[in-house]
């Protein structure tokens, strides 16, 4: 790998930058990645891979690393800023890595649009319909992706939703990560693990948790000794399911067993207060068609999407534990409809992203449950009289994951599932 030269940001000296690691991406979904106005394309030019997204990528998945082993909540905050840059105290910390997204230049972009249409025929009431539109054409199986819908209801507020992306394989960008400041051993590994396990496990953008922005992963040059090269370059290649799983499993069990050999694995019985790569506080999932030639991508992420909806969730499942047991706040806070629901008795807590991570892949999805301490203390179901409770994450953990399995069959998917040592 060639060494790459640039101009310091102080001083102005020319510094040269060792490069560790560097790999193709692809986006195998559609990618909603923008910048200051969350737009893909602005005035026909396309914005392309953003190296802050992927450094806030890293950054999400080096914590999650962290966090599975003896470091505490301000050691991780402390590592993290070490390595990528932050502020931690009285302490200033620049970035020790720099990446470098070189694109190929493609101009393709798509626009999504949404309009509301009021009818007015009938005296009493007052109809709203949206209208979704893709590249100027009525798109009706946009409008049933759950995401997509959510967003589109701007457009009943008098708003006019428009969104430009990038659909699959548009998007191919070659990125390289080097070293400002040198780094140990241990810690390359850590990020490099970081950056293939978020991609791996979420995407990038709008939508990234929910099955957008994913990217499948070629490996150019990686100069570790634990060769993730060989690993990952396999994962995405035609294999058999078993050894796909042994080979996501090998890339966590590295990352996280590079981390410190002086801290030991968390106590199973101490849950986490942020997200943790740890085998009794995380489940991850394998997902994929019997027959995956004949599945369209989009439809994959509709039906994965579909679970987090009650009214599809308990058609397929005729008994849906989730509604009856009161635990849909586990995807997600405030969860509401029609001003009935699941929200946060603090006012000052605003929203709870959800547990649960969807990533879909060429021929594989992986879906990431997570259970942690920063959950609201007290959470009020709005819809009836009831007080409010203690949110059980045990259960909402639990009774989740199998009533996702269960969904995911009804659909006539397999679901295998990852055991991370």
């Amino acid at each position: 790998m060639a060494e790459i030269f640039c101009r310091s940001e102080d001083r102005g000296r020319v510094i040269t930058l060792k490069p560790f690691f560097s790999a193709t991406l692809t986006n195998t979904t559609p990618v909603f990645l923008g910048g200051y106005d969350t737009q893909y394309a602005r005035d026909g030019i396309t914005e392309g891979l953003r190296t802050q997204s992927l450094k806030g990528l890293i950054r999400y998945w080096m914590r999650v690393y962290l966090a599975s082993t003896g470091y505490t909540l301000e050691n991780i905050v402390s590592k993290v800023n070490e390595l990528l840059g932050g502020k931690t105290g009285n302490n200033i910390h620049a970035s020790k890595i720099k990446i470098n997204c070189n694109d190929n230049i493609n101009t393709k972009f798509h626009t999504l649009e949404a309009e509301a249409k009021k009818d007015s025929n009938k005296k009493w009431k007052q109809k709203t319909e949206i209208v979704l539109k893709v590249d100027n054409k009525i798109n009706d199986y946009y409008k049933k992706i759950p995401r997509i819908s959510l967003i589109s209801l701007a457009a009943k507020n008098n708003k006019r939703v428009k969104l430009t992306f990038a659909d699959r394989n548009e998007l191919k960008s070659t990125i390289v990560l080097s070293e400002r400041i040198t780094l140990e051993y241990n810690d390359k590994i850590l990020v490099i693990g970081s950056l293939i396990t978020g991609l791996l496990l979420s995407g990038l953008g709008n939508m990234s948790r929910r099955g957008f922005g994913c990217f499948d992963i070629m490996v150019e040059e990686d100069y570790s000794k634990e060769s993730f090269k060989d690993i990952v370059n396999k994962i995405f290649d035609r294999i058999d399911v078993d050894e796909r799983i042994s080979l996501i499993k090998k890339v966590i069990k590295t990352t996280r067993d590079i981390i410190d050999n002086n801290y030991n694995l968390r106590d199973s019985r101490d849950m986490p207060r942020i997200h943790a790569l740890h085998p009794d506080h995380c489940k991850i999932l394998y997902v994929y068609y019997k027959n995956v030639y004949k599945e369209n991508i989009l439809e994959r992420i509709c039906t994965l999407q579909l679970f987090t909806v009650r009214s599809l969730r308990s058609k397929r499942l005729g008994e849906d534990c989730i509604t009856n047991k009161k635990l849909a706040w586990f995807m997600g806070l405030p969860r509401s409809q029609s001003d009935t629901g699941y929200f946060p008795v603090d006012k000052n807590i605003k929203r709870r992203a959800s547990a649960m991570f969807i990533s879909v892949h060429k021929d594989f999805a992986l879906v990431s449950f997570f259970k942690s301490k920063d959950w609201p203390n007290r959470i009020e179901w709005k819809g009836n009289s009831e007080p409010p409770f203690e949110p059980d994450i045990e259960d909402a953990f639990n009774t989740t994951i199998d009533s996702f399995k269960r969904y995911m069959n009804s659909n006539g998917y397999v679901v295998k599932d990852v055991d991370i040592q």
